[in-house]
This record gives C-alpha cells, structure tokens and sequence, in this order.
C-alpha cells in the first residue's frame, strides 16, 4: 500500500469474497457483475470497475490480459499484494504465481545488460499446464468462456 486510503463499502466486500472463492481461477468484471445479480446484490457495472481498479491499486488484485487477449481478468493475491511473476495458462486460464531465482536472474540480466527495469509484479508468461498439456492430472483440458464458466 502507498499510504492512500482506502474504502470498505459492502459492494467491495461481495467483490472481493467473490474473487476469494474463486482462488487460482481467474474472473472477469463481467462474471462478478452477473454473479452479484444472482445474488439478489445488483450493483452497476461501472462500480465492479471501480471497485476492481481500486483493489488492484491497492494490491489486492491482480489484473492481467485474458490469454485471447479480448477483456481483463482479475484474480485474488492477497493483502499483501503480488510479489511474484504469473503463470497463465491459454489451455483452462488458471493464473498462478511463482517466485523462481531463475526468472530473477533473467529480470537481473534484463536490467545490467539491456538497462531495462521490469515490474516483476505485472510479470506474466502465457503458456500451458501439465494439466492441458496432458502431464498433469487426468481429465480433460478446460476452456473458460468471458463469463467463467467452464465451456466443455
């Protein structure tokens, strides 16, 4: 946190539990919109913004590019904010982070050779899972739509 302050109105609340709930799994400002209206807890779809946008500048949220790269999508780090590089995967769209020396020696290589500073926290590699992949757990890949949900 910078020093700023920052607000905690119900609206946030349900925001932030939604995104909680979902874990590794990230979710668009569209699918916490609908899921708010399913709720019987409406609120307008500039205020998940806002409140999204707020809770990134705050550390709480991660915010990145959806792997087809149309619309954003967010996920829950912490209240200590996003200390590591991301892993996102194009195959189901799980996002992980991961605090790797060997990524570190390459951001170090990065900045003593090349003179350029990378924000190790917006750090995102696209790629696939051992799930997706089919080394991981069986079962088939899956693929989210904008709103989430599981489209296979």
């Amino acid at each position: 946190m910078d020093g700023r302050r920052t607000y905690r109105t119900k609206q946030k609340a349900r925001i932030l539990d939604y995104l909680k709930e979902s874990g590794e799994r990230p979710v668009t400002a569209e699918e916490i919109y609908e899921h708010l209206i399913r709720s019987g807890r409406p609120v307008g779809k500039a205020t998940v913004y806002r409140h999204l946008d707020a809770l990134e500048k705050e550390g709480a949220v991660f915010k990145f590019t959806a792997p087809d790269g149309l619309y954003a999508c967010y996920r829950y780090i912490g209240s200590d904010g996003s200390s590591g590089h991301h892993l996102v995967c194009v195959g189901c769209g799980s996002a992980v982070e991961v605090e790797c020396a060997q990524l570190d020696t390459l951001l170090a290589h990065l900045s003593e050779e090349h003179h350029f500073s990378v924000d190790k926290g917006r750090t995102v590699l696209y790629g696939t899972c051992n799930r997706c992949s089919g080394r991981g757990a069986p079962g088939a890949p899956r693929r989210f739509g904008r709103d989430g949900e599981d489209t296979e």
